[in-house]
């Protein structure tokens, strides 16, 4: 068998959720005396739906064995999960699976003969690997292997890919379940778990309630990245292998991104200043990547005109306002030139930037500005360049990697 012990794949949260998730578990099998004490908490079959016994029976173990396995692979994998949603969405999704995987469970053993019930968080946990499917297959566990031969006992530490992991316990289980017939068993049951993740997750992917960065199983699929010959998709290794082609967390994937949407909360809230701020610090090309960017470029050119930062506000307009509006420029030149003119003393991009407007209907605007400049040529005043002027206030941020 493969315990799954860490990833390496893209981690932007803390796993708290997952932590006290642990707890929670264990807290509940002390308050099952070891789950000896099932009233209440067992998911009960052939007996109708029961909604109050779907979370609790998640909760449910039977001996120290069974608790600890569980514990280990919900480590694993809400490790990855809880990395790319945080907590809240992580603990709403992790309380998802518990409803769905009761709901199906108890659904399907209403065409059942056969009483008992259920216990245990395997469900959900394999809900949750046919998410880090979804969602990272490219990506690699850190895992202990172990195997028994007879009296023979042999283990070791290696790394295996999310896909391969999750096709190994998938099949397996499909394996078993098919040899007992597909009665209700540990294997159907961890089946059921499955398919209550494979909507779950890619709900998430739908409506971009996850950020894959391009890495998810669909995307790959798409781009004919998924065949057995890519990399190590489908293989593992030990550790004194080669490393494999895998996602890992650059700054450009993580806090710029991050830092992006915090951006375009602040402007949407009105905190432009703030968000100048931070907008000044990223690197030009995530600029352009800002959502809606007309409207919250002009507020940030009004913010950063109204707090006299003039290059900044030139910067914007020329950088990043400029190039969204090619068929309606005249206005953002006129206040371009006179800030190069006024406050920037540029006088020569000044006047180019009053050479570039076709149909100018504000003629007195015109010679005002160009008049400006010229008396600045004539008094000898030299130019800085504008962008080496910006940068050597703004330096992008960067932050160590994290796994």
């Amino acid at each position: 068998m493969f315990i799954p012990v860490h990833t390496d794949a893209p981690l932007y949260h803390r796993p708290i959720g997952t932590v006290g998730l642990i707890f929670a578990n264990i807290a509940a099998f002390v308050a099952t005396s070891g789950g000896e004490q099932t009233q209440g908490w067992l998911l009960t079959f052939d007996n109708g739906l029961h909604p109050a016994e779907w979370i609790p029976s998640a909760f449910l173990h039977f001996g120290v064995v069974h608790l600890i396995g569980n514990m280990v692979f919900l480590w694993a994998f809400g490790l990855l999960i809880e990395g790319k949603l945080g907590l809240l969405r992580f603990l709403a999704l992790y309380f998802s699976l518990c409803i769905l995987d009761g709901l199906l469970a108890q659904t399907l053993m209403l065409f059942s003969l056969h009483g008992g019930g259920a216990g245990g968080a395997s469900g959900v946990l394999f809900g949750m690997m046919v998410i880090c499917l979804l969602w990272a297959p490219r990506n690699s566990f850190d895992v202990v292997w172990l195997y028994r031969l007879g009296p023979l006992v042999r283990g070791g530490a290696a790394e295996m890919s999310v896909i391969s992991l999750a096709m190994f316990y998938l099949g397996l289980n499909f394996l078993y379940a098919w040899m007992k017939g597909f009665s209700m068993s540990s294997e159907v049951l961890h089946l059921i778990g499955a398919a209550a993740g494979l909507p779950v997750g890619l709900l998430c992917l739908r409506y971009r309630w996850v950020d894959c960065e391009g890495w998810d199983l669909l995307t790959l699929w798409k781009k004919d990245l998924l065949q057995p010959g890519a990399g190590s998709l489908w293989g593992w290794k030990g550790k004194t292998s080669a490393e494999v082609d895998r996602p890992v967390r650059t700054v450009k994937q993580s806090d710029f991104r991050r830092q992006l949407r915090k951006i375009e909360r602040q402007i949407d809230e009105g905190q432009a200043e703030a968000a100048l701020a931070g907008f000044c610090s990223l690197p030009s090309d995530w600029r352009s990547q800002i959502e809606q960017p007309v409207p919250r470029i002009r507020k940030l050119i009004d913010a950063a005109s109204k707090a006299g930062q003039w290059k900044e506000a030139a910067e914007l307009i020329e950088s990043n306002y400029l190039p969204l509006q090619p068929g309606d420029e005249t206005r953002a030149r006129l206040m371009l030139a006179g800030i190069l003119v006024r406050h920037l003393h540029r006088p020569r991009s000044a006047l180019r930037q009053l050479e570039a407007i076709s149909g100018l209907t504000d003629e007195s605007l015109l010679q005002k500005i160009r008049a400006a400049a010229q008396a600045q040529i004539d008094e000898g005043v030299v130019e800085v360049s504008l962008t080496d002027a910006v940068q050597s206030e703004f330096r992008p941020i960067r932050k160590p990697a994290m796994h």
